[in-house]
């Protein structure tokens, strides 16, 4: 597009009939029923922006990023992709450290280890109910005590332990509330 004057003139820019939030049409191939569109404008879009799956919402006064992660053709189902506003840092020597602390409504959880004695870490606590939401959580050793216990509720890398060295990381995944958090990957530092 050459400027934003084509991008409306194409259609792909604008405010159809009965939308007060702009919104950018991506190119699809198929049918442009089903093509996932970007929102922008103030504040939060739950329960104020109805929106397909997969549609993204820009909030422009708090720089924060929201994705239709469900309710189809509904105003309800935004997730916020913002991390948890600040690092949780586990509980000395907890085997299942609470996630409590992270944003609900946030999929990306940034934590820490704080251990000073060897600890097995079997699972985590805290992240569930109907208003959690599945995410990714980013893990940093900051210590060189702390054993992930692969099992039913850590389900790591060829079903093996992971014993973490000092600024070792491992991204954990959890894809519905209630199962296991699965490895994505890691690195050993």
């Amino acid at each position: 597009m050459a400027d934003y004057d084509d991008a409306v003139n194409s259609g792909l820019v604008g405010r159809p009939p009965g939308l007060t939030v702009p919104f950018v049409q991506l190119p699809y191939e198929g049918s442009g029923a089903r093509a996932p569109r970007i929102y922008y404008g103030a504040g939060s879009p739950e329960a104020v922006v109805t929106g397909r799956l997969g549609d993204l919402y820009m909030q422009d006064d708090g720089g924060l990023v929201w994705v239709k992660g469900s309710g189809a053709d509904t105003n309800t189902g935004w997730l916020n992709l913002r991390p948890t506003s600040s690092v949780i840092t586990f509980a000395d020597g907890d085997t299942t450290p609470s996630l409590a602390a992270a944003v609900t409504s946030s999929p990306i959880i940034i934590a820490k280890t704080n251990n000073s004695a060897p600890t097995s870490i079997t699972g985590f606590d805290g992240r569930s109910g109907a208003t959690a939401t599945p995410g990714l959580m980013f893990l940093l050793a900051t210590d060189a005590q702390t054993t992930l216990v692969d099992g039913a509720t850590l389900i790591l890398n060829a079903s093996a332990n992971y014993v973490m060295g000092i600024g070792d990381t491992i991204i954990l995944g959890q894809i519905l509330i209630g199962t296991g958090w699965h490895e994505f990957g890691r690195s050993e530092n």
